[in-house]
């Protein structure tokens, strides 16, 4: 396995990991078909009274504050979107054979204190749960980079003005590759950015590796935003064991920076556990698999696929 990168470079994939978000506690209702649940990632199950042990375990770790209780709806929602990321990503170690190096996690887990993570929003990191926290992290990434090079796909592309646009056009795009073809022509034919058949792989574009573009299947469109503005993408062909790119500014999965391969892990790891669906208790949100976290109710998602017809 090739480095993981300094102890600096994992702090920062550390604080990519997660971002903030308003909890929604109002309700009690659930999607899900046990009482007492928080979530369900397949057959397996995290109960409430866990998520509770674990928010318990920090709020004893930081202090009874009122800061910290001020955190405490967004300490929830982190816990749970780790706790359902260890389930996918063990799932999908099961089902790649993945290899993980166990020391190279050891030895990042002992260059970190969780309290030198507070400024980085990870406040609900404790010393117990720091090492799964970590070796999740780390293994996610390493799972992106398993993926990175043989990964690649042909997409037609187009710009969208708003979400609203973005979803009409994806909502085309997915009838079929006829009618996908006539919303890139439409576009270009108004002077927009639109391109059919586009190559598109994490070597070539490193900054799309987190993008839904490469976890999207086969003759699906999904609406998604990059740099604040929407996109749409509907997935032509998709190989996992493409030839080395041979341009020289091709980044492969040694060069790329490790924020890349864990942004496409998050994006790949619930394909690679086989697609199980996550459901989330409404109380605390949903499950957002662009982002690999769980979001308000009330948020919206940065991707909607629209899948192909069967």
């Amino acid at each position: 396995m090739a480095p993981l990168g300094t102890v600096t470079r994992i702090k920062a994939r550390l604080a990519l990991a997660v971002t903030a978000a308003t909890l929604v506690l109002a309700g009690c209702s659930s999607s899900t078909s046990l009482p007492g649940t928080a979530a369900t990632v397949g057959g397996d199950r995290i109960t409430v009274d866990s998520l509770q042990a674990q928010v318990d375990g920090v709020l004893a770790y930081r202090g009874q504050s009122a800061a910290v209780r001020a955190q405490l709806p967004t300490v929830t929602q982190q816990v749970l979107s780790g706790d359902v990321l260890h389930l996918l990503m063990e799932k999908a170690v099961a089902r790649t054979h993945l290899v993980v190096d166990e020391k190279a996690v050891a030895a990042q887990v002992a260059a970190l204190d969780p309290k030198v993570l507070d400024g980085q929003g990870l406040a609900f990191i404790t010393p117990s749960s720091l090492p799964q926290f970590v070796r999740d992290q780390l293994v996610i990434a390493q799972l992106g980079s398993a993926a990175w090079d043989g990964l690649a796909v042909t997409a037609d592309l187009t710009a969208a003005t708003d979400q609203a646009d973005a979803e009409a056009k994806a909502k085309r795009m997915a009838q079929s590759e006829q009618e996908s073809q006539a919303v890139v022509a439409e576009q270009t034919a108004k002077g927009g950015q639109a391109r059919a058949g586009y190559p598109l792989s994490p070597s070539a574009l490193e900054g799309l590796a987190g993008t839904p573009v490469f976890s999207t299947p086969v003759g699906s469109a999904v609406a998604f935003t990059l740099s604040q503005q929407w996109q749409v993408a509907r997935i032509v062909t998709r190989t996992t064991t493409a030839a080395p790119s041979t341009s020289p500014d091709a980044v492969s999965s040694r060069q790329a920076k490790p924020s890349s391969t864990y942004s496409l892990g998050i994006s790949l790891v619930q394909g690679l556990a086989g697609n199980p669906e996550v459901r989330v208790n409404p109380r605390y949100g949903n499950w957002d698999p662009a982002q690999g976290q769980v979001i308000a109710a009330s948020a919206a998602p940065n991707a909607i696929v629209f899948n192909a017809r069967s």
